[in-house]
């Protein structure tokens, strides 16, 4: 508490009420749980929820593109539409891990996602043809300390984001003995 968290997906400090109300949203969120999961029939469908994310944001497509994206260069449109359509099926309800650790794992995931969607829309432009997103050029010469700030903020939520991925995967396979790459 009051003390920086280079992971928080705002990057700034936790409030004393914030972090308390954090803490009883899962405590309540456990409690209405049933617990952890120990059944197979969980298991099963924890292990079905990870293949539908795998499927939905594949590594060696979507994941791999924006983890060889150059600071500052085009977004492609295609880029986008994935993690957009994958925000709406979150809103599913039933679209959770029955496990708690993997859900406080996908939550994360959930939120970088967000808020990187969020900023780069905010502040990116449609190119003239319409495939890609751009920071708007001319602000490279006209104001290169502003497009600099926006270039170093949404290399920032592409790290939370790409980190917040391999954290998840990670935990489900060891939890879930399941790979990402398993459609």
């Amino acid at each position: 508490m009051r003390s920086y968290d280079h992971k928080h997906p705002k990057g700034r400090k936790y409030s004393e009420p914030e972090l308390v109300a954090h803490r009883d949203g899962w405590y309540e969120k456990f409690r209405g749980s049933g617990g952890s999961t120990v059944l197979p029939e969980h298991i099963e469908l924890d292990r079905s929820l990870f293949r539908q994310i795998s499927t939905a944001l594949p590594y060696n497509d979507l994941i791999l593109q924006v983890q060889n994206r150059y600071a500052g260069q085009p977004f492609s449109r295609r880029q986008f539409d994935p993690l957009h359509q994958f925000l709406e099926q979150c809103k599913d309800p039933s679209f959770e891990f029955l496990d708690s650790d993997l859900e406080a794992a996908f939550a994360f995931f959930k939120s970088a996602i967000a808020d990187y969607c969020q900023y780069v829309s905010v502040k990116v432009f449609v190119s003239d043809d319409g495939s890609e997103l751009v920071i708007q050029p001319v602000m490279k010469y006209a104001n290169p300390d502003a497009y600099y700030v926006i270039v170093y903020e949404i290399v920032q939520r592409e790290g939370v984001f790409l980190d917040a991925y391999a954290a998840l995967v990670k935990l489900a396979r060891r939890k879930l003995g399941i790979d990402a790459s398993v459609g």
